[in-house]
């Protein structure tokens, strides 16, 4: 306040002045008011002072990035607005506008089907903005422009299931944005968008931890236990109030006492959380809300990304499980086409290790002979099924397995292709030798091929991500692992016993190779005890359990028996290191580590057969027989007997159908 810019500042400082800023409004405290703006004058001398001393050091003379402060300035400058005198209006004014003139926002002027990033929905760039619209030196061509990264990046990165292209863990929708740009007349109310309320009716709900802690997530930072940004799901539910879906979500998110809304002045993609909670945080409705009475269905289902979110009920001890056979690439993608996700027993088992890992041994998938799927390129699904009793969905990784991709432009030519280039056939010649221009369009990797034109562009010339419009980010293929086949067909079978059945149709060529199931597993999971079943072809039964160790309410008598039915181990190879193990490594960036279960095969085609089954101790176990031929296996309690058949197609996938016996004769599913 006195001006002194020898006092050592606080982390976080612009974003408790911006508070303190919605505080003297709301108290009409013009005192607090005049002090702050006295605060703020020092406090934007020395940003400024800073920013000339580093741009020296750069010789660089151009106009700020940004403005000092960013939207936290801005904040400031509308809320105690009144009390500014002439000169510090201003000099904070002055700060605003020359921190608008440069460096065009990500998405401002991209193709638009291709702004897929969540930079897009970054609000430093737009409050500022807002905070002097209407004045001299403000932006509009920026403002306009960051309205248009908003819209496409909800059009297209959005699907219309509510599923999200770049993955959930570093999910900003940039809310304050969203609400600041939904109340101005000259552009459409971007929170009525039906993508942007299809993901908090539909999506969010689905992805909540069927125990009860957290939201599943399948992408960077995530885990079975994240919890979305909470300023996106107030936004939801201060536009849709009378929405009991969203509602639902958003106690999910925020907890019973509200004990997850903002409580500081941290700031999550440059916005004030606190600030946008104290604004648009909304009570709960009277009494709870059952789930189950939402006509949610047990199932989500997204064909485009290729990822499926199943549960046999809405209690907390449900089974629930996902599948990501993920036909998009997002923005950090893991090699993890056909990955499984496992809760139940009122405990998550297995959850993605959201890391930067580009490793197969951090994903649960089958892999062969230690070498990776593919990063970057789709898997897709071919089949899904969602009926009352049993839900399946079959993924095909194989051209994952088949391919890697890599940019022609980055890579090889080492410029960027203009759209001329690519109709003029420049790009085809200028792959690498054993490389290849890819042959297809998105589109083809979905189930049901979409109608879409964004999804029908070329991939090689696909438009380029992070610049401009009118340039490529071009497509090329050169082989990976080529394989035979990578089918696997998983789901989950519901009843008074809700168990889960992974069939893994994966095959190298003719020849024996070394394959691994594996099970990433939560850190304390530990393996009670294996049990084999069979002297031969090596099934037996794994029962894991906690060790006791975990930071989470877990409970202490639950249990994962997971049955292994089949896997073809050669006669000529015996396991080596066990029939079943635990494989602890420490990958990625952050040396983080995996903890996951292997079950090895050496053979020329393993044909897994997985049945899974939480239960706690003591629980009744299943009596299952595989018939001699693999053609038919028993799923069998006293009150409940399953009969499910196999047939395997000429292209290697397995077809699968469901009977029940008891309680009621029922055909469950034909796949």
């Amino acid at each position: 306040i006195k001006g002194d810019k020898t006092v050592k500042l606080p982390g976080q400082v612009w974003g408790g002045m911006s508070a303190e800023a919605f505080r003297c409004l709301i108290a009409d405290d013009e005192k607090g008011a005049k002090d702050l703006a006295a605060a703020t004058m020092t406090l934007i001398a020395i940003e400024q002072e800073k920013r000339a001393a580093e741009n020296a050091k750069k010789h660089f003379t151009g106009p700020p990035d940004t403005p000092v402060g960013a939207a936290e300035l801005a904040h400031i400058y509308d809320l105690i607005f009144k009390w500014l005198t002439p000169e510090q209006h201003r000099i904070m004014h002055d700060e605003l506008a020359n921190g608008s003139w440069h460096n065009p926002h990500y998405g401002n002027f991209e193709t638009a089907t291709w702004a897929r990033s969540t930079w897009a929905t970054f609000c430093h760039h737009i409050l500022p903005l807002m905070a002097i619209e209407g004045e001299p030196g403000c932006n509009m061509i920026k403002l306009d422009a960051c309205y248009r990264s908003w819209r496409n990046y909800i059009n297209y990165s959005i699907n219309r299931t509510g599923c999200i292209y770049e993955g959930e863990g570093k999910l900003v929708l940039g809310a304050g944005g969203i609400m600041a740009l939904s109340q101005r007349p000259r552009y459409e109310c971007l929170g009525a968008h039906p993508h942007l309320r299809r993901w908090a009716d539909t999506f969010l709900p689905h992805s909540a931890n069927a125990s009860g802690d957290g939201f599943l997530g399948f992408d960077l930072l995530a885990n079975a236990h994240g919890r979305p940004t909470s300023v996106d799901i107030m936004l939801m539910r201060y536009l849709y109030p009378d929405d009991k879906r969203i509602e639902w979500a958003y106690r999910e998110i925020l907890g019973p006492n509200y004990e997850n809304l903002p409580n500081n002045v941290q700031q999550w993609a440059q916005m004030n959380n606190l600030l946008f909670g104290a604004i648009f945080g909304t009570d709960y409705s009277k009494g709870p809300i059952d789930p189950s009475t939402l006509g949610l269905g047990n199932t989500f289902f997204d064909g485009e990304r290729a990822l499926v979110m199943s549960r046999s009920d809405w209690s907390t001890n449900a089974l629930q499980f996902t599948m990501q056979t993920r036909a998009v690439s997002g923005g950090h993608p893991y090699p993890d086409r056909n990955s499984i996700q496992v809760i139940g027993a009122g405990r998550t088992w297995s959850s993605v290790n959201g890391e930067e890992m580009f490793d197969n041994k951090a994903q649960s998938t089958v892999i062969i002979d230690g070498m990776p799927q593919s990063i970057d390129v789709p898997g897709r699904f071919v089949d899904f099924k969602d009926e009352t009793n049993a839900t399946f969905v079959v993924g095909d990784a194989k051209y994952n397995w088949d391919w890697n991709w890599e940019s022609v432009d980055y890579n090889h030519s080492g410029r960027i292709y203009k759209v001329q280039e690519g109709k003029d056939g420049i790009i085809e010649k200028s792959v690498r030798p054993f490389a290849e221009i890819e042959p297809h369009c998105a589109a083809d990797f979905h189930l049901n091929h979409q109608d879409d034109p964004a999804e029908r562009i070329p991939l090689a010339r696909r438009p380029f991500w992070m610049t401009g419009g009118g340039l490529m980010d071009p497509v090329a293929r050169v082989p990976n692992y080529p394989v035979q086949r990578a089918f696997r067909t998983a789901g989950l079978v519901r009843g008074n016993h809700p168990y889960l059945l992974i069939l893994d149709d994966i095959q190298k060529d003719n020849a024996i190779h070394h394959y691994d199931w594996q099970l990433q597993l939560e850190p304390d999971v530990k393996i009670d005890k294996i049990t084999p079943l069979s002297a031969s072809n090596g099934v037996c039964d794994i029962i894991l359990t906690t060790d006791g160790t975990s930071k989470r309410p877990v409970p202490a008598d639950s249990e994962l028996l997971i049955r292994v039915l089949q896997r073809n181990q050669d006669p000529s190879k015996p396991l080596t290191n066990g029939i079943a193990y635990f494989e602890d490594q420490k990958l990625g960036k952050h040396n983080k580590l995996v903890h996951r279960l292997i079950v090895p095969s050496d053979s020329v085609a393993p044909d897994y057969k997985v049945l899974i089954f939480p239960h706690q101790k003591g629980t009744p176990l299943p009596q299952t027989t595989l018939s001699a031929d693999g053609k038919s296996l028993s799923v069998n309690w006293p009150d409940q007997q399953d009969t499910l058949s196999f047939s395997k197609q000429s292209i290697g996938k397995t077809d699968l159908s469901i009977e029940r016996s008891l309680p009621t004769p029922a055909n469950l599913m034909l796949l």
